[in-house]
C-alpha cells in the first residue's frame, strides 16, 4: 500500500487500532427488543427519526433523520449509508451525547470499512485520513457537517451509557464527476 504522507501512516494505524478495539468489544446482540430510555433533558430529538439499533452492520439508503439511543449495549456498532451511485452524503448531527469517560465514541468514514481494508483506498482518494476519519465523544454535538467523496459512509459507535445516543441528518446530493461508488444489489 502507497501512502501520500507518514501522517497518513499514522491515521491509518490509529484507525485500524481502533477498529480492532472497537471489534474486540463487539459481543453479540441479545434477542431482546431495543429499549429505548431517553434522559429528560433529551427532548430535541426529530421524531420522524428512524431509530436504528446496535448492530455489527446495518444498511441505511435513504435520507431524513436517524437516531441511536444506548440500551446499555456495549458493542461495536456499524451504520452504513449507501446513495445512489451519482450522489455523495451529507451527514450533520442534530444531537449527540456519548460519553467519553465510559469509553463511549462515534466515528464518521468516508468510504467505509471491511476486515480491517479502507475503501476507497488512501491512495484512491483526494484526502487524507485525518479528513476522512474523524471521531467525537462528549456532550456537545459535532459543529460541522460531514461531506462524503463518493456515494458511502460509515458511522462506527460504541455508546455503552443507557439512554446516551445522537442523531444525525443524511441528506443526498447529486455529484457531477463520481470516481469511486459502491454499487448495491438487492
Amino acid at each position: 500500500m502507497f501512502f501520500k504522507s507518514l501522517h497518513d501512516v499514522i491515521v491509518l494505524y490509529v484507525l485500524v487500532n481502533m477498529t480492532m478495539r472497537f471489534a474486540n468489544a463487539f459481543r453479540a446482540s441479545s434477542s431482546k427488543g431495543l429499549k429505548r430510555t431517553v434522559s429528560e433533558e433529551i427532548d430535541v430529538l426529530d421524531t420522524d427519526s428512524r431509530f436504528i439499533e446496535c448492530k455489527e452492520q446495518h444498511l441505511e439508503s435513504s435520507p431524513g433523520s436517524l437516531t441511536y439511543i444506548s440500551d446499555g449495549e456495549t458493542g461495536f456498532c456499524s451504520l452504513y449509508i449507501a446513495a445512489p451511485i451519482d450522489n455523495i452524503i451529507e451527514i450533520e448531527f442534530t444531537f449527540f451525547e456519548v460519553d467519553c469517560a465510559d469509553g463511549g465514541a462515534v466515528a464518521i468514514l468516508d468510504g467505509w470499512e471491511l476486515d480491517f481494508q479502507i475503501f476507497p483506498s488512501p491512495e484512491d482518494h483526494p484526502h487524507p485520513m485525518s479528513f476522512r476519519y474523524i471521531s467525537f465523544c462528549g456532550k456537545a454535538k459535532p459543529d460541522s457537517h460531514f461531506l462524503t467523496k463518493q456515494n458511502i459512509a460509515q458511522i462506527q459507535f460504541i455508546v455503552p451509557v443507557v439512554g446516551q445516543g445522537f442523531q444525525v441528518k443524511v441528506s443526498f446530493s447529486v455529484n457531477y464527476k463520481p470516481c469511486n461508488m459502491m454499487v448495491l444489489h438487492n
